[in-house]
């Protein structure tokens, strides 16, 4: 999935914007979870909901850019994409243009998608997108950037809110994925065709 702001412009503002998106992506992850994202811990969100939670996605992999995001979903639910992805913008979206005083959308019309047909395309495409804050110039070291899953799937300590065992069966290791992911000459073989199939 990728989305990109309005004319291309800024849609993280800083940090605590893009902390404010990740919580909302893992709120909406939630089918049942009321209408509107509030700062809650999602096991308290459960119990006021009084219903059992049904998940609409799995989060394999994302990374937040200055101007557009990218995830790698898995769908669980019968339309859980395209409902996951109505309710986390129209959040977000509210969100943004109360704090900045701005109003219309932020995001570009439908989010593009793409559907993963083998093995080969989901782990390809997963490098893709955690490379994307060095191929976009935004940091230098990939291991200082943290709005990304990147971190998640390198350090088995870290944090995690992905199923990456969708990704790491393929591979031995952790770090057999991290070497995987620095490999200059096997990214620029596969690189032309996922950004033809993500970008148009």
């Amino acid at each position: 999935m990728y989305n990109l702001g309005v004319e291309k412009r800024v849609v993280f503002e800083n940090q605590h914007d893009l902390q404010r998106f990740l919580d909302t992506l893992i709120y909406y992850t939630n089918k049942n979870n009321k209408p509107r994202f509030s700062f809650r811990n999602r096991e308290t969100a459960k119990k006021e909901n009084g219903v059992p939670s049904e998940t609409l996605v799995e989060i394999v992999a994302y990374c937040f850019m200055p101007n557009h995001f990218h995830l790698l979903l898995k769908q669980v639910s019968d339309r859980g994409v395209s409902m996951f992805l109505s309710k986390v913008t129209n959040s977000y979206t509210k969100y943004f243009n109360k704090k900045y005083r701005r109003a219309g959308s932020l995001f570009q019309g439908t989010f593009k998608a793409v559907q993963i047909k083998s093995g080969e395309e989901l782990v390809s495409l997963s490098r893709f997108i955690h490379l994307n804050p060095l191929t976009g110039f935004v940091v230098k070291d990939l291991s200082r950037f943290p709005f990304s899953s990147y971190l998640e799937y390198i350090n088995p300590t870290a944090q995690s809110i992905c199923e990456k065992n969708y990704i790491l069966k393929h591979f031995k290791n952790p770090q057999e994925y991290e070497q995987f992911v620095h490999n200059p000459e096997d990214y620029a073989k596969s690189l032309k065709e996922m950004e033809k199939q993500l970008l148009g």
